[in-house]
């Protein structure tokens, strides 16, 4: 099948047989060599996003899974397996959905259809420390997005917040999102940068069972 791409991150398609593999490239995240010039020079693993300076923006990539997120559907990444004799998008979909679903840890009611997931205060500082986060920066973020004030920060909180990031760029809790994603520090935030604080944030999660 043809190789499309968005922006700089490429998307590629490949068939073997048949089946259908959908693929997602790996971003380059190494840190620019001592002495270099840093598109964004004020950020630096660690650093207290609620205050830097630079502002960073989404890569056309990125915009995509914010689109998605801001629906409710996560993007995951990996290779997905496409279904022999499967053409219709919806159901590729959905075949796809299913499979992120299995990869990764976000909990999913099946009775209620939905997700109900939650990240803990605790969980959420370790995983923005995982991420490169600081602790300050983590608890400052945790408190914009815990938007109901119960202590932890639910799917839909979570998933939100995520597509504001392009919805809502220039918030103070969006550039904290994307200042943490941006691990190169150039400005822009790839499609995999996006997708690992995603992912990340995601497999922080727990069910609940108040939902």
């Amino acid at each position: 099948m043809a190789i499309s791409s968005v922006g700089s991150d490429t998307t590629q398609y490949t068939q073997t047989g048949t089946t259908q593999q959908r693929g997602l490239a790996t971003a380059s995240t190494t840190a620019p060599p001592a002495g270099a010039s840093s598109a964004n020079p004020s950020v630096s693993a660690g650093s207290d996003m609620s205050t830097a300076s630079s502002v960073v923006n989404l890569s056309a990539g990125a915009q995509v899974i914010a689109d998605a997120n801001a629906q409710g559907i996560g993007f995951g990444s990996g290779t997905f397996t496409i279904p022999p004799g499967m053409t219709d998008p919806g159901e590729i979909a959905k075949a796809v959905a299913a499979q992120v679903r299995q990869e990764n840890h976000r909990p999913f009611d099946q009775n209620k259809h939905r997700y109900v997931g939650a990240i803990s205060e605790s969980d959420f500082e370790n995983e923005i420390g995982n991420l490169g986060g600081s602790q300050s920066s983590a608890a400052t973020l945790f408190g914009d997005l815990d938007s109901n004030g119960d202590g932890s920060v639910s799917d839909s909180e979570l998933y939100t917040a995520l597509g504001n990031t392009k919805s809502d760029t220039d918030s103070a809790t969006s550039q904290a999102l994307m200042q943490l994603m941006d691990t190169n520090n150039d400005g822009s935030v790839s499609m995999t940068e996006f997708s690992n604080v995603e992912m990340g944030l995601t497999n922080a999660e727990k069910p609940t069972t108040d939902n």
